[in-house]
Formats: structure tokens, sequence, C-alpha cells
């Protein structure tokens, strides 16, 4: 069981790891996180406004994309714009939905808001 815990411990810190530095890389910043299975991720630049109607938008885009990505909303967040990612999942499926999140986003674009 100890063995099972320190190699799940290891592949948390590499998942979250591997999402930080790829997020970083397309401008989203991240809530520092040492004991969760998810990052808490800044989206706001990609609201068409600063309401939660324009954060569930931006969740269907990214939907749509392939990506699911936890609105901000859905944990009582009382600011429009921010969403939760899973990193708890097998390490390719990881890198595939980072990708897809990216590519996502550059269709989508950013758009700056009040």
């Amino acid at each position: 069981l100890q063995s099972f815990h320190e190699k799940n411990i290891g592949r948390l810190a590499e998942h979250s790891e591997l999402a930080r530095t790829a997020l970083a890389k397309m401008g989203i910043s991240c809530v520092p996180s040492d004991a969760a299975f998810y990052l808490y991720c800044d989206f706001r630049e990609y609201l068409t406004e600063r309401s939660f109607t324009a954060e569930y938008a931006l969740f269907r885009k990214l939907c749509a994309e392939g990506v699911y990505l936890s609105p901000g909303k859905f944990f009582a967040d009382p600011e429009p714009g921010w969403m939760r990612l899973v990193f708890s999942l097998d390490k390719q499926q990881l890198v595939e939905a980072l990708s897809r999140i990216e590519k996502a986003l550059q269709k989508i674009g950013k758009h700056p808001t009040k």
C-alpha cells in the first residue's frame, strides 16, 4: 500500500507540473496547489465579457473542441473566467487534452475585457 501511495503521489506531481508548464506557455496562470488533483486556471482573457454567461459560452466552445474544463461557477466562484483542469488521468490523455486546449484557445482568441 505504501508503494502505491508513493507512486500515485509521484505521478500526480509529475502531471501537475506538466499541466502547469504547458498552460504557462499558453499564457494561462493557475492558483498554486500542493494537495489537489486539479488546477484552478485563469481563462478570463478568453471571455467576451466578464460574466457567467460568457464563462459558460467559453465552456461550450471548449467542449466543442473536445475539452472539458469545469467552469468556476460550478464551484460557486464569485468571479467568472476561472476553470478547473483535472490532471489525475493517464499521461497520454493529459498531453492530448493540453494540446486540444491550446488549439481551442488559438481558435477562440483573447478578448480585451473591462
